[in-house]
Order: C-alpha cells, then sequence, then structure tokens
C-alpha cells in the first residue's frame, strides 16, 4: 500500500515538478534577463513588496510607490517609511539573494522569476523561490549544495555586468 501511495505522489507532482524544471532553464522575459535584480518591466523590484516586511512582521507586505527607494536602477517599494529608510540605510542586508531570481534556479546555474511569496529567511538572508512547493522540496539553507548557489550566482552576476 505505501508503494501506491508513493507513486500516486509522485504522479500528483509530475506536472508540478516539470513546470518548476522547466522555470528553472527557461529565462522569463526580457525585462526579467537582462537585470541584475528581478525586476517588473516598469522597473519594480520585487514586483513591488516590501523586502524589509520579511524580516521585520515575518511575512510578505506590499509596499507603495509613495514609499519608493532607488536602489541598483530599480525602484524598491516599501510599508512604511521606517522600512524605506531601514532599506536606504543598508540594502545588502534586506535585499533578496541572487537578485531576487529563485534561488533553487540560480543553484542549477539558471535564472528564473520567483514569486515573492515563496520565501525563506535563512542565516539573516532573504531568498525567494519560483513557488512555494520549489522552496519546501528543492531548498534547505543547510544543504553542501547550497553552497553552489552563490558561487553560480556570482558567474551569473559576472555575466549580466559584462
Amino acid at each position: 500500500m505505501n508503494v501506491i501511495k508513493a507513486r500516486l505522489l509522485w504522479l500528483r507532482r509530475v506536472p508540478v515538478v516539470a513546470a518548476c524544471t522547466l522555470g528553472l532553464f527557461i529565462i522569463t522575459a526580457p525585462a526579467y534577463a537582462d537585470g541584475v535584480i528581478d525586476a517588473t518591466s516598469d522597473g519594480i523590484a520585487i514586483e513591488g513588496y516590501d523586502p524589509v516586511a520579511y524580516f521585520t512582521m515575518g511575512k510578505p507586505v506590499k509596499g507603495t510607490e509613495q514609499l519608493a527607494h532607488e536602489w541598483l536602477d530599480v525602484t524598491w517599494h516599501f510599508a512604511s517609511a521606517k522600512h524605506r529608510d531601514m532599506f536606504a540605510a543598508d540594502p545588502i542586508t534586506y535585499a533578496p539573494q541572487h537578485g531576487g531570481y529563485c534561488s533553487v534556479s540560480v543553484l542549477k546555474g539558471g535564472k528564473a522569476y520567483a514569486d515573492p511569496t515563496a520565501w525563506r529567511i535563512a542565516d539573516g538572508r532573504l531568498y525567494l523561490f519560483f513557488d512555494e512547493l520549489t522552496a519546501s522540496d528543492y531548498w534547505h539553507p543547510k544543504w553542501p549544495a547550497v553552497a553552489r548557489t552563490d558561487e553560480n550566482w556570482q558567474k551569473t552576476l559576472a555575466d549580466l555586468l559584462q
């Protein structure tokens, strides 16, 4: 009976895994493909979510354009003036790792869109993912392969900055 349940679970996940894999290897729309920071076509980082809120409020919170800050040629939105000021003072602390792209795609050597509502904080760093399944099934900050993610991002970043 356990074998049947395992096969059913696997079959149920095949479409999701296929979609995630496709997302890992296909570079998304040109607005994403050329930027160091994952941004919308109008230059808004992480779809307008407040990067500081993940740390202070423990959840993704949409910011507003009235509370915006420019950093690395994109606009970041914030839910409060305090969050905007915290980010402006130390953006490296609050900005998502790997330019806000899906950290699993970076682990695989690619660069794919991330959903700002699929996230983790590990060792004081914010990671975003393609979706929640990708975050829960394919990412654990203590896995040895995750160290490779930062190395892969440095290579991707070097290519982007050429």
